[in-house]
């Protein structure tokens, strides 16, 4: 059977494709890529082979992608483009090394033309793929519903610089859609797009959990964002995101993840309204992948 490695099987994503993947081929048919495997003892006791590799140590991606047949190249996190486009880079050059058959990359919805700085880096890995002569998958995937305080904040009021509608998706039924698809192969040349079954704005998902909305100005959420600690370049970078949002990029719906699925997909409203039961604190790092 074909030997399936993932990247990045450490972070939230990644294991969860491993968890869904093993409940569909055996686990000696899977290996993992993770730069401490340390990390990833969990994965090991599962029965998957646990390889070290590291995005910037093109050679130990050599010995990581030795035999593999399939690559899901899970983007890395991080505002830096540089920084990202370069690792993916070496991932592919890898992967090509080492005869890949095919990559499967996890992309956000947005496309080629978007101005959201977080998809630049998606953008560069995105070209690099197709110029790679690999066969190669990019997966759009909608934005995680538990990544909701990125978007909403903490607090009772919602200030942002803009509103608009994002197809929010479970990160669960996701991990299971992007597993079905590397099981089934196929799909080379193609760009999929993985969303839950409808678009809510920010203010809906702000309502559903008891909070007031608001939209402020550029400057003013730049100056909030910035007495919480972050940087005022990383403030303005995030916030590019939102005019995207406001223009639909976000939110795009496609059938395909609730065809891949055996059950119905996790409504946004159960995800985001739980929060308003829980302590407010944000869900994991920034979505950027």
């Amino acid at each position: 059977m074909t030997m399936i490695l993932i990247t990045g099987a450490t972070g939230k994503l990644g294991s969860a494709v491993a968890r869904a993947l093993i409940k569909l081929i055996p686990a000696s048919h899977i290996a993992v890529s993770v730069r401490d495997p340390q990390q990833a003892t969990f994965l090991k006791e599962l029965g998957i082979e646990v390889r070290q590799g590291d995005f910037d140590d093109p050679a130990s991606l050599d010995r990581s992608f030795a035999g593999a047949e399939h690559l899901l190249l899970i983007s890395t996190n991080g505002m830096d483009h540089e920084k990202r486009s370069q690792r993916h880079c070496n991932a592919i050059e890898a992967a090509r090394r080492a005869r890949v058959k095919q990559i499967f990359y996890t992309s956000l919805l947005p496309g080629p033309l978007s101005n959201a700085f977080v998809m630049k880096a998606h953008q560069d890995t995105e070209r690099n793929l197709k110029a790679s002569g690999l066969p190669y998958t990019i997966l759009k995937n909608g934005v995680y519903a538990e990544s909701w305080p990125q978007y909403l904040g903490e607090g009772q009021d919602v200030a942002v610089p803009a509103n608009g509608p994002i197809s929010w998706v479970a990160q669960s039924d996701l991990a299971e859609g992007i597993a079905r698809l590397i099981r089934e192969r196929g799909h080379a040349g193609q760009t999929l797009s993985l969303t839950g079954a409808e678009a809510i704005d920010l203010k809906t998902a702000a309502a559903w959990q008891g909070r007031k909305f608001r939209v402020v100005t550029l400057e003013d959420y730049v100056a909030r964002e910035v007495r919480t600690g972050k940087s005022e370049e990383d403030a303005r970078r995030w916030a590019s995101s939102y005019a995207c949002v406001a223009q639909g990029e976000f939110g795009r719906v496609d059938r395909l993840l609730a065809f891949l699925l055996t059950h119905p997909l996790q409504s946004a409203k159960s995800i985001l309204a739980s929060a308003s039961r829980q302590d407010r604190r944000p869900a994991g790092a920034l979505q950027t992948r």
